[in-house]
């Protein structure tokens, strides 16, 4: 027996000799049957060999000040650490968290999850002036009204699916609506995360998280210049008249363009500041306050726009129970294309949707940071062990500073979920694809293999984790899905940077993580065998 078969349960291919069950119920219960105490968790391993110095060497050379760089790639078919530095160093993942979370919900909810939202209406009593009640029901949908979700599945935008909903309760009847409630119970109501940066909550990375969710939960501004000099003309999607009306506009037509808005804390109040000096194509998007009711507030409009007078929009109290009534409109999402909106797209909201609707599932109480947090930490736990204990959760997306991941932790899990038959193609598809799509269309496309990957960004981090695939035969000339039943060679890698700051700059960080994979992606086209570890410490 060798080494790499002795220290765990796996076989030689690195896939385990248990029986695979599909997810359900608790982390505890769903992929312990793998037995993934994979080779490299423990004890730690010190690659050695010729990718190991030249890596160590082209870091060196990059100069990168006080940087923080923390490497770890392992050859998941050859169960070979290739590159280690630092693999164990607690670092900041960024956007890289949402590895953690799309993996984590694809194991808790299980592949066939759905999310599900829908529009009901509670009929009154008979008398002509009695009115009824409208329900619009939550599941914490991320997808529900986004832009990019609408365009994909429906061609249609924000506007003709509201109209498509008003529609429905028209042909229903309805005259007279005395409430409309909102339902977005299967979350708490905290908004937005403590440790998000507080200057940041108008930008869209920083929406408001709800159990009811609309149009990435922001508002889209469009200036439209006038004479110069004078006011620009703002038109909103979705409209919101009740937001229009009460925004104040100090901005002013002008040769150049500086346009930007400002939203009070907790309030959906704006105020419209700098030049508009040009028509634009692409919106200026600002945060909006309490979604559910933002919604709700939308379909009211529309409702009393189309004659039918709505005497109140409110939402669910914590204890009130509803009628079921009639459900006129169903929403449904499919975990996999949130994953995969999640991870291609970098969507922050979707991750942290994900990570409540996990702390709901888990514990049955309302969906929330804190739920969320101990849902995957017990996921890590009973999945990746001891090593687990290295990661802190703060939040879903990476948005907060107070996450902490390994490198070598990141890979684990990277591997864990590229050995599970269930989810491993649908995790590994969801990821941008190096040179074609999602947030790594610009880079890593000049290799010989395909990147399937995750990068990550907040102010003096920077991270980039996934799969370097490598055919057996040459690549096709377009680079596209993952195959798993294609021959090849895959190698798991995390690259982590923190504690950046000048004299270097992002885009050197940026090259030195490109270098790295090249230098991989370089070794293989060689056929040059992987290194085995030894057991020298870090």
């Amino acid at each position: 027996m060798g080494l790499l078969e002795a220290m765990n349960p796996l076989t030689a291919t690195g896939r385990s000799n248990l029986p695979r069950t599909g997810p359900s119920g608790h982390g505890a219960a769903l992929w312990i049957a793998i037995g993934l105490c994979l080779p490299w968790t423990q004890p730690p391993v010190l690659a050695a060999g010729p990718l190991q110095r030249r890596c160590q060497a082209m870091v060196t050379a990059s100069d990168l000040g006080d940087t923080t760089v923390s490497l770890f790639a392992v050859d998941l078919e050859q169960e070979a650490v290739l590159v280690a530095l630092r693999p164990d160093h607690r670092m900041i993942p960024a956007s890289n968290m949402k590895l953690i979370t799309t993996v984590a919900a694809l194991a808790l909810l299980g592949p066939s999850f759905e999310f599900t939202t829908e529009l009901r209406l509670v009929r009154g009593a008979t008398e002509p002036d009695s009115g009824d009640t409208i329900v619009i029901a939550g599941d914490g949908d991320p997808a529900l009204g986004h832009p990019l979700w609408l365009a994909e599945q429906q061609d249609i935008d924000v506007e003709q699916m509201l109209d498509g909903w008003v529609e429905r309760i028209l042909q229903a009847g309805v005259q007279k609506v005395v409430r409309l409630v909102v339902d977005d119970r299967i979350f708490d109501r905290q908004w937005t995360h403590p440790q998000w940066p507080a200057d940041q909550l108008n930008r869209w990375y920083a929406a408001e998280v709800g159990g009811l969710n609309i149009h990435e939960n922001c508002l889209y501004v469009y200036p439209r210049p006038t004479e110069v000099g004078h006011s620009p003309t703002i038109v909103h999607q979705p409209y919101a008249p009740f937001i229009s009306r009460r925004a104040r506009n100090r901005a002013v037509t002008d040769r150049h363009d500086t346009f930007w808005v400002s939203r009070r804390h907790n309030t959906n109040d704006l105020t419209y500041f700098g030049n508009v000096g040009l028509r634009r194509t692409r919106p200026v998007k600002v945060t909006v306050h309490n979604p559910p009711l933002f919604l709700g507030r939308l379909v009211a409009g529309r409702l009393e726009a189309a004659g039918v007078p709505v005497a109140s929009v409110e939402a669910a109290d914590d204890q009130e129970q509803l009628a079921r009534g009639r459900t006129l409109v169903r929403h449904v999402t499919p975990l996999t294309e949130v994953v995969r909106l999640c991870n291609k797209s970098s969507l922050n909201l979707f991750a942290e949707a994900l990570l409540k609707r996990m702390g709901n599932k888990v514990t049955g109480a309302q969906g929330s940071w804190a739920t969320g947090a101990a849902a995957v930490r017990t996921f890590l736990r009973d999945e990746l062990g001891p090593a687990a204990a290295l990661c802190q959760v703060s939040d879903g997306s990476g948005l907060s500073r107070r996450n902490r991941v390994t490198a070598r932790l990141l890979v684990d899990l990277l591997a864990a979920a590229y050995h599970r038959d269930t989810i491993g193609p649908i995790f590994t598809n969801s990821l941008a694809i190096g040179g074609v799509d999602g947030t790594l269309r610009k880079r890593l496309a000049d290799l010989n293999g395909t990147v399937y990957g995750k990068s990550g960004y907040i102010n003096g981090v920077s991270a980039l984790s996934g799969y370097l695939i490598v055919p057996d035969s040459p690549p096709p000339q377009d680079r596209g899905a993952f195959d798993p039943d294609r021959r090849q060679q895959v190698v798991a890698f995390s690259f982590l940077f923190n504690n950046i700051g000048p004299p270097v700059y992002l885009h050197e960080i940026k090259a030195c993580q490109e270098r790295l994979v090249g230098l991989i992606d370089e070794h293989y086209a060689q056929a040059v065998e992987p290194a085995a570890g030894s057991d020298a410490a870090n």
